[in-house]
């Protein structure tokens, strides 16, 4: 490792960050056993670093009225949270969910696989952590 002129450890900022995407089968709000990884991601993060919240937004495809799409992509931001609190304990307190229903499209596409992409659970976390300078 770097140390100064006294001595003592260098030390320098950097970002970490994990993000979370879970895409959902039509007109569910149930997250597949094989997505829970991809949540399980997302839990060890919040544990280390016990200062971050997160919001969890739930989203939608444009099929179906936009009043019952709002309704599933809150359903869908709660479930994910469910998950984070119940299986990987972390406190609800640090969660906030979100249903953006069909508001916030990736693809105005009408095809299968393009109501597919819009059906999802999405969170981004980015925090600043100490690192030390090591030796090139």
């Amino acid at each position: 490792i770097k140390v100064d002129a006294q001595g003592c450890t260098l030390y320098t900022e950097k970002q970490i960050s994990v993000n979370l995407n879970v895409l959902f089968d039509n007109d569910s709000s149930n997250v597949t056993n094989a997505l829970v990884n991809d949540v399980a991601r997302l839990a060890d993060f919040m544990n280390e670093y016990k200062s971050i919240n997160v919001v969890i937004e739930g989203h939608s495809s444009s099929v179906g009225s936009e009043q019952y799409n709002l309704s599933l992509s809150q359903k869908r931001a709660d479930a994910v949270k469910t998950i984070l609190v119940k299986q990987f304990n972390v406190e609800p307190s640090r969660l906030t969910t979100i249903g953006f229903g069909e508001s916030r499209l990736l693809t105005t596409g009408t095809t299968a696989a393009d109501h597919k992409l819009n059906r999802r659970v999405v969170a981004t976390i980015e925090t600043t952590v100490k690192a030390v300078v090591s030796k090139d």
